[in-house]
């Protein structure tokens, strides 16, 4: 088993809530129930343009 890889696609935004301040059990698995969309971007695909308006928060997981 890899202990590396993440358990659940929000522990990387869990772990670093937990780098800024204390994240106890309970609140680290609020954030895991949120509800989430994975999407992957290609190489040279926008995310967001400059004057677009999102309906949706994004959170980059790996990459550049």
């Amino acid at each position: 088993m890899d202990t590396d890889k993440p358990q659940h696609p929000l522990d990387p935004l869990v772990q670093k809530l937990r780098q800024w301040g204390r994240l106890d059990a309970m609140e680290a698995d609020a954030v895991r129930a949120l509800p989430y969309q994975i999407h992957r971007v290609r190489a040279g695909e926008y995310i967001v343009r400059d004057g677009d308006r999102p309906a949706r928060s994004c959170l980059l997981i790996s990459g550049f």
